[in-house]
């Protein structure tokens, strides 16, 4: 049983590493777009950007504590790693949670790194849910929301928020569907 999680944990893990590798390679036969000629206005950026999409997270490293006062509760901190499917952009999250036989709540602190060297930091809070499946094993997911304190984009500030789901869909490995919206700062 133990080498048989072990190859699926490495299947799942080799798997990720290749859809990480295609989304943020770009295509050998692609082009460089030239840049607009300098007479040309340049656009400014919007008040308002609603943003959306996928990201595939790996956690590096986790420790539990287990509390004694009931049974199953345990108070965790992780650490992960995660890719934007559509952007590219790289996050990495510090995490505490407090949960009672896998549900519970957390909360936790992330910075984005965009593809041009730009970075953005933010919080995020919700609960995590553990339900059986009609097989009878826990499945893991999570909801919340995200509140981005710090992001430049075309010289101006931003601020944003937006809404999370989540779900583990291996050990150590989640998939997260997020929505939001960013305005300018004042």
């Amino acid at each position: 049983m133990i080498n048989y999680i072990g190859r699926r944990s490495l299947i799942i893990f080799i798997m990720l590493a290749f859809i990480v590798t295609f989304l943020t390679t770009p295509a050998i036969s692609e082009e460089k777009k030239q840049p607009p000629p300098t007479s040309e206005v340049k656009k400014q950026p919007p008040k308002t950007l609603q943003v959306s999409g996928k990201r595939y997270n790996i956690e590096t490293s986790r420790k539990m504590t287990k509390i004694d006062d009931v049974d199953g509760h345990y108070v965790a901190i992780s650490e992960s790693k995660g890719v934007d499917c559509k952007t590219g952009v790289q996050t990495f999250t510090t995490a505490i949670s407090d949960t009672i036989k896998g549900n519970g709540t957390f909360f936790g602190y992330f910075k984005g790194v965009m593809a041009d060297g730009g970075t953005y930091f933010g919080k995020s809070e919700g609960k995590i849910t553990t339900v059986l499946s009609p097989s009878g094993k826990p499945v893991t997911s999570g909801e919340g929301t995200w509140i981005v304190t710090d992001f430049k984009m075309a010289g101006k500030n931003y601020v944003g928020e937006g809404t999370f789901r989540n779900r583990v869909i291996g050990p150590g490995v989640s998939s997260m569907q997020y929505k939001g919206e960013f305005t300018l700062k004042k």
